[in-house]
């Protein structure tokens, strides 16, 4: 049985002593990132993305999470990073 996944993006709270604006430059970022995530990536893409960046699974983990191949955990990782890198300046 697959269990569900949350699809949310944890984000980054400022430490004392951090630059405001680099905070700022950091939060749009962050923001940036996250719409790319939840608005152009298919949901199980989003899904495995989030799985192996935010809670640091293993690919075999998310596999066996979701009863997928590992290889297909790969492509879809690669694809999430593609479309970043594509997004993203």
């Amino acid at each position: 049985m697959r269990e569900r996944v949350a699809s949310t993006i944890p984000t980054s709270t400022p430490s004392e002593g951090e630059d405001p604006a680099e905070a700022a430059q950091l939060a749009m970022l962050e923001e940036r990132i996250s719409a790319i995530i939840n608005q152009e990536l298919p949901a199980r893409c989003r899904a495995i993305f989030l799985l192996s960046r935010f809670e640091g699974k293993t690919h075999r983990e998310i596999a066996e999470l979701l009863g997928l191949k590992v290889k297909t955990v790969e492509n879809q990782i690669n694809h999430a990073l593609r479309v970043l890198k594509k997004r993203l300046p």
